[in-house]
């Protein structure tokens, strides 16, 4: 499973990275941020990364449930790799709307403005995502307690938990706010793959 793992982590560091970089072009737009002008071809760097590294999140959770063949851990594989499908899809249609954006001079404000901008399309395929990442991450815990692997650092500080504590990390500074909580996802993903193929002994040894 050292393979998954890797495949998984550059992944998740492609689609962050893929993140932050179409972020810097949309707060760009923002005169409250006072950012300079980005490079021209930023955006589409940040999507390209978006897009190729979010469907490998599969991979981690395959990694994460490695060994065990039940119900539960088939359900994490599955609905860990429809989250990351799906994801590619989410940052490819928000690489589109920051580039008409763009095109209007600005206009979407905050980038959670901008999504709601893209109207029922994205915000339902947001909403698939974020419905595939719980269900995963509860059928995870599942099979890693059915399985006694249920360590902390690889279990319980899971994408959902590590999210929410990015989450509260971004809330006093606006520049979080404009860059690391758009991009908490993602980043929460990272960190979990990251802890997975350091503290988890049996998909390391794989």
């Amino acid at each position: 499973m050292r393979t998954y793992v890797f495949l998984a982590v550059a992944g998740a560091l492609a689609a962050s990275l893929g993140d932050f970089a179409m972020l810097y072009v949309g707060n760009a737009m923002r005169p409250d941020l006072q950012l300079p002008p980005p490079p021209e071809m930023l955006l589409w760097l940040g999507w390209l990364l978006g897009v190729l590294g979010l469907p490998l999140y599969g991979y981690g959770y395959a990694a994460a449930v490695a060994g065990d063949g039940s119900p539960a851990a088939r359900l994490a594989r599955i609905s860990g790799a429809v989250a990351g499908f799906v994801g590619a899809a989410v940052h490819a249609c928000t690489g589109w709307i920051i580039a008409g954006d763009r095109q209007t001079g600005g206009t979407a404000g905050t980038p959670l403005e901008g999504v709601a901008m893209g109207g029922g399309v994205l915000l339902t395929l947001w909403a698939v995502t974020g419905v595939a990442i719980l269900v995963a991450v509860a059928a995870l815990v599942a099979s890693r307690l059915r399985t006694r692997r249920s360590t902390f650092m690889s279990t319980w500080l899971n994408p959902v938990t590590l999210l929410l504590v990015l989450v509260l990390v971004s809330l006093p500074s606006a520049a979080l706010q404009a860059f690391l909580l758009p991009a908490a996802p993602n980043v929460a993903h990272l960190l979990f793959f990251l802890l997975v193929g350091w503290r988890d002994e049996p998909a390391s040894r794989s």
